[in-house]
């Protein structure tokens, strides 16, 4: 398709596909699937559809000495603070522990602290360990941090607080002191927990040690923050979240059911997406806003008749987080918008801030930017001389090694291979920009060219009910798991607006068993009559929405045909004027002409540009922040509606095509200028010249025509134009016809020869 770049991974030969479609039982899409995620062989395959089953939690470094701690401090009822983090993970991993440790002795004497973000930041503080050590604690736990607090744990250690880690965040050299350290990067190949993970762990092992059972329920809240920390959901993490969904499916956490009501989803039908997009940013929302220990709550308290009142500030929470969010992000594209005015290049690890920019929603922010532009991303909240930034990666970047390169930039570095945290002194933003791009891998340069890649290209029918339940099999899907993104073609049976603003499109394909949603794409109604065609990227999902539960393609983008409205209302055959008011674009046919209106000044959409660059220019030209834009029509075009007033060609177009999807671009009273004299000085493949000197006019045209049907080829000219009209000689029907001024190049011919300078009406000469 002309409008965005797909890569297809690499193709898989028909064979190979037909093998594991008939050894697997299975669908020829989920075979290609499962290849792509790795998953070759009949043992792969039936490792992944055998019942999901945790390792043990022996194979963690330090266990058996944490189990030990553990023990011994119940059996002499110490007593116990356990020390979380005001993130999903931090606070699931807190609740984890907390449940677990009194499940296993009703009697033990445990509390819980989630540090402020605000007040104490990320991490074991010093002043966490004095507090506890005034308040008589003897056993300090860490759930989902501590890996990095060497000064808190020393003091600890002077103090005669005994300290356990547990923590999945990279390690600090030395290790922090403390009676064990049980963190999965200690291993020679990380078995990659999540924090709600190891905590997990680490009950299950003392509940071997003292054969008491524990509750499924921990099993349940662990999945939700193993999904939350978007962890590889592969091995372990996997079976961890398959176990747990099924916990939660059943009810097991009072807390979460009420959540999961309130916003309208199915407990029954829970799915790991649903983890992903609507329980843990409510989790995280509170943490982000204000104070953690709601979120905790939520996961710990059964008594019934306080749950809405928690529920109640979780969604509170939510929605000032995401007020406060979008705020950020309109001042984070107009910093970058700024950027790329001011005629500097975006790097390939962009970085943005601002002073006071809210500490607890810069991370969301971050992680929005970096899906938008392809790229790591820093965001940066100053308060005045110093800041505190958090940092996402992409595929191929493990951020936390690659920010310690440049670890003499900031005053503490925490994090993992695809998050990170950090404080530093006030600093020029592009000068760390430039310092954080250098030495990327090259597959991290790479991926600002593409956009994200397609498993498959199908027919609408391909995607039968079958394949949809084999999703639903192979349920749970996530990162390092991805479900399928498919790239579907069809023929459009019914479509129409939905939402209350008809802001949303609702499509279904002929012969496909589901329709197809598309957010945010009301507006295409219009373009996609019944009986035409379509090709739509996303995936095949089953939804659940107030115990209706569908199954349903959900767009990330729906391709229509080029020609989408008629470009003969749209042009004028002459310069255009002196003065031009709104949006411009400038149209060109080689590259040296984009350089050389980048020289003026104008921006170029280039399909050899980053995509962060092309984002940034687009959130420019939808926000009327620029004048002008030079596009090639020999590139993918954008995908801009209504944008621009005037196009200018500055090359001959080279179909129809090119005009229709130039007049998409157009405003209702926009207007294309094509001016011959110029276009055909400034020719450099002298077809033009031809054209001006022989005219093909009706009469001439017949004669090639009948020079083309006895099977001679006729002059460029007459080819180019017969080509336009869709002539063939073999298939023409002698009693159709054509209408000459449906051919650009008839239409360029035309003009010369009535007026080389002025605009004149165009009067149809009908019919070969």
């Amino acid at each position: 398709m002309r409008t965005q770049l797909y890569p297809l991974l690499p193709p898989v030969s028909r064979e190979t596909l037909t093998e594991l479609s008939q050894t697997w039982s299975v669908p020829i899409p989920i075979a290609e699937w499962l290849w792509r995620r790795g998953i070759r062989t009949l043992s792969d395959f039936k490792s992944l559809t055998a019942e999901p089953e945790i390792s043990s939690p022996y194979l963690l470094p330090d266990m058996s000495r944490a189990v030990a701690v553990l023990e011994q401090a119940l059996t002499t009822h110490q007593s116990i603070r356990i020390h979380g983090d005001y993130d999903a993970d931090g606070v699931t991993a807190t609740a984890v522990m907390l449940r677990g440790l009194r499940e296993l002795d009703s009697t033990a004497v445990v509390d819980f602290h989630i540090p402020n973000r605000f007040d104490e930041g990320y991490g074991l503080s010093e002043e966490a360990v004095l507090q506890a050590a005034d308040d008589g604690v003897q056993l300090l736990i860490t759930v989902d941090c501590g890996s990095s607090s060497q000064e808190a744990a020393a003091l600890a250690a002077s103090l005669g607080l005994k300290l356990l880690i547990t923590d999945h965040h990279g390690l600090s050299s030395p290790l922090p002191r403390a009676e064990a350290v049980v963190n999965p990067e200690r291993m020679a190949n990380p078995n990659r927990f999540s924090g709600a993970g190891v905590a997990f762990q680490l009950i299950r092992a003392l509940s071997q040690q003292v054969n008491l059972p524990i509750s499924n329920r921990l099993l349940a809240i662990a999945a939700i923050g193993t999904v939350a920390d978007v962890v590889p959901l592969r091995g372990d993490n996997r079976a961890l979240v398959a176990m747990g969904l099924a916990q939660l499916r059943l009810g097991q956490v009072k807390g979460v059911n009420m959540l999961v009501e309130r916003i309208g989803r199915s407990r029954l039908h829970l799915q790991a997406s649903d983890l992903a997009f609507y329980l843990g940013p409510r989790l995280n929302a509170v943490g982000r806003m204000a104070d953690a220990a709601p979120a905790v709550a939520l996961l710990i308290n059964d008594h019934e008749p306080e749950l809405p009142a928690v529920v109640d500030q979780l969604e509170a929470a939510n929605h000032q987080r995401r007020e406060v969010e979008r705020q950020l992000l309109d001042q984070a594209w107009l910093q970058l918008d700024e950027w790329q005015q001011s005629g500097r290049t975006l790097p390939p690890f962009v970085v943005v801030g601002g002073s006071d920019w809210h500490h607890g929603v810069i991370g969301i922010v971050a992680s929005r930017l970096k899906e938008s532009l392809r790229s790591p991303v820093a965001v940066i909240g100053w308060q005045d001389d110093e800041g505190k930034g958090s940092a996402r990666s992409v595929d191929g970047l493990d951020l936390l090694t690659h920010l310690r390169g440049s670890g003499d930039a900031f005053l503490k570095l925490g994090g993992h291979r695809g998050a990170a945290g950090f404080s530093l002194t006030r600093q020029s933003l592009p000068d760390l920009a430039r310092r954080l791009s250098r030495d990327l891998p090259k597959t991290v340069i790479r991926q600002r060219y593409q956009g994200p890649p397609i498993d498959g290209r199908y027919a609408a029918d391909d995607l039968s009910v079958e394949v949809s339940k084999w999703l639903e099999r192979l349920e749970p899907t996530g990162h390092g798991f991805e479900p399928p993104r498919w790239m579907v073609r069809g023929t459009i049976g019914d479509v129409h607006a939905m939402g209350a603003g008809g802001d949303h499109l609702r499509f279904h394909l002929v012969g496909a068993k589901w329709p197809a949603i598309a957010f945010q794409s009301g507006s295409k109604v219009a373009q996609m009559p019944p009986g035409g065609s379509v090709w739509a990227v996303g995936q095949l999902q089953w939804d659940t929405f107030k115990n209706r539960r569908q199954l349903r393609f959900r767009c990330d983008q729906v391709l229509t045909p080029a020609k989408r409205r008629s470009w003969k209302d749209t042009v004028k055959f002459s310069p255009p004027p002196e003065h031009l008011s709104g949006l411009v674009l400038w149209v060109v046919g080689d590259q040296s002409s984009l350089v050389q209106l980048s020289r003026r000044g104008v921006p170029s959409y280039s399909w050899t540009h980053p995509l962060a660059e092309r984002a940034v220019l687009s959130h420019q030209v939808e926000r009327g922040l620029i004048a002008a834009v030079a596009l090639s029509q020999w590139r993918p075009w954008p995908e801009w509606e209504e944008v621009a007033e005037h196009i200018v060609w500055l090359c001959r177009p080279f179909s129809q095509e090119a005009l229709g999807l130039a007049a998409n671009l157009l405003t209702t009273t926009g207007t294309q200028w094509l001016d011959p004299q110029w276009i055909n000085a400034k020719s450099q493949d002298g077809v033009l010249t031809k054209w001006r000197r022989l005219v093909p006019d009706r009469d001439r045209l017949s004669s090639l025509w009948r020079l083309k049907r006895s099977g001679h080829s006729p002059m460029m000219a007459g080819q180019a134009i017969f080509q336009e009209l869709g002539l063939d000689p073999q298939a023409f029907n002698p009693q159709a016809r054509r209408d000459l001024m449906d051919s650009p190049s008839y239409r360029y011919a035309w003009t010369l020869r009535t007026s080389a300078e002025a605009e004149i009406s165009l009067q149809p000469n009908r019919g070969i």
